[in-house]
């Protein structure tokens, strides 16, 4: 049995990781409700995008996927559609909870705060023991989704309080452009940002984002090169 199987049968109920009583309080006071993931969902047009004679390639993180038409990138969240590259995230979260900063974990960054905090399915890495492998490993094509919009996720946290917003669960450079677009009226609503994330980005879209973060937790996953190949993909 593998990690991911260890954890599969280990922790029974799992799904009540994202819809346990603090994520049934965040959906409420959000006023949205989840949907199945249909042909008409909701996608935007990806950014950092070549094109080349194989294909578009995807010039977010280090895979630089190049997709031909109807192909699924690496992180399952990008897709060649009618000649274009979409980000199938936007928009399209699968988990929104109110946490504890502490949880993400920032140990000293504004302690016993609260952070409205999501995440899309999808995800860079392949980690043998990731916790949330049931939507880091899918696509959001694949899974239920919520209807929230970088506009309402801000309306929501400015309205309830929430001084910042938390990309996380899965990895938020996948949704990438969701994340973008949220941390920017997020800054101009007075809101922090915070980016957990396993720091696998490249220079261009790094530096577009960094004026936007107030803090970021970059996850090592282990301390060796070839472990580290081995364990993440």
């Amino acid at each position: 049995m593998n990690k991911r199987e260890f954890i599969k049968h280990s922790l029974i109920g799992a799904g009540s990781l994202f819809l346990g009583l603090p994520a049934v309080k965040a959906l409420n006071k959000l006023s949205i409700n989840p949907i199945e993931m249909k042909n008409g969902f909701k996608r935007m047009e990806a950014r950092y995008v070549i094109e080349t004679p194989k294909g578009l390639r995807c010039l977010i993180c280090p895979n630089e996927c190049t997709l031909a038409e109807g192909e699924l990138s690496e992180c399952k969240n990008r897709k060649v559609i009618d000649g274009k590259l979409y980000t199938l995230g936007y928009a399209n979260p699968c988990a929104i909870h109110a946490d504890p900063v502490e949880k993400k974990p920032f140990m000293h960054y504004y302690p016993g705060m609260q952070t409205l905090s999501f995440g899309t399915a999808g995800c860079t890495f392949n980690c043998l023991n990731c916790q949330n492998w049931e939507i880091s490993q899918a696509s959001p094509e694949d899974i239920k989704n919520i209807d929230a919009d970088p506009e309402s996720i801000v309306a929501t946290a400015k309205r309830q309080g929430y001084p910042s917003i938390a990309y996380t669960y899965t990895e938020p450079i996948s949704f990438f452009e969701f994340m973008y677009d949220t941390a920017v009226l997020a800054r101009n609503a007075g809101i922090r940002n915070l980016m957990i994330s396993n720091g696998y980005i490249n220079p261009k879209p790094l530096k577009d984002l960094t004026p936007y973060l107030d803090a970021a937790n970059i996850d090592l996953k282990v301390f060796d090169d070839e472990t580290y190949q081995q364990l993440t993909g």
